[in-house]
């Protein structure tokens, strides 16, 4: 695993330029800083965000293993990619104009939703003729996908900052006392000192010549 330092630097930079880099990019670094800390369920869970919807079924398969901190569990019916992979299918699922639940999935890529959205401006602006009934329902249920994962992505970067960033000042604190108690054992007892550094039991009394 990376140091804490290195991926706390690495959330930061994604979060300081959150909102002036596209989405997809901003969930390719979540991808990569959950996988460097061994977060399974939401490196996959973004992972689905971003995969296309073709390709061999083994190799993609194989590339969402990749991303587990135990791919041993891949054929587990639980586990931290079954529940990434119920909480997509949720978020995914294509609902009617009552709101009701159907049993289609909207399965395409951040890249192609943000295509289709580009275009649809595009052709708005020429002023061809739409089926505005349909393109505004279609474009109305990418909206609500891609801010669900602009709020996912978002919200794990700023969990990742808080917890990286308390076990630094952890460090800090600690390394600080680390240090001040190694001066004070230097300067009242450097035998013991020595067997600390050694990793040797310490014996009251004793040097650590003796038997």
């Amino acid at each position: 695993m990376a140091p804490s330092d290195h991926i706390l630097g690495l959330v930061r930079k994604a979060l300081d330029e959150f909102d002036e880099r596209p989405l997809e990019v901003s969930v390719r670094r979540a991808i990569r800083i959950a996988n460097l800390v061994g977060e399974t369920k939401h490196a996959m869970r973004l992972a689905m965000e971003v995969r296309p919807i073709t390709g061999d079924r083994q190799t993609n398969a194989e590339t969402s293993r990749m991303l587990m901190a135990d791919p041993s569990i891949w054929s587990s019916l639980e586990g931290p990619h079954e529940e990434a992979m119920r909480q997509y299918l949720v978020d995914r699922t294509i609902r009617d104009d009552s709101g009701n639940a159907t049993d289609q999935i909207d399965s395409h890529s951040l890249s192609e939703l943000q295509f289709w959205n580009d275009e649809f401006e595009v052709l708005k602006r020429s002023g061809e003729r739409l089926d505005y009934k349909s393109e505004l329902a279609t474009r109305s249920r990418t909206q609500r996908i891609l801010g669900r994962t602009r709020h996912l992505t978002f919200a794990l970067l700023c969990s990742l900052e808080r917890r990286l960033g308390y076990t630094n000042i952890n460090e800090s604190i600690f390394g600080g006392y680390r240090v001040k108690v190694d001066k004070l054992l230097a300067e009242g007892a450097p035998e013991l000192l020595q067997q600390f550094q050694r990793g040797l039991p310490a014996t009251p009394g004793g040097s650590l010549d003796d038997p």
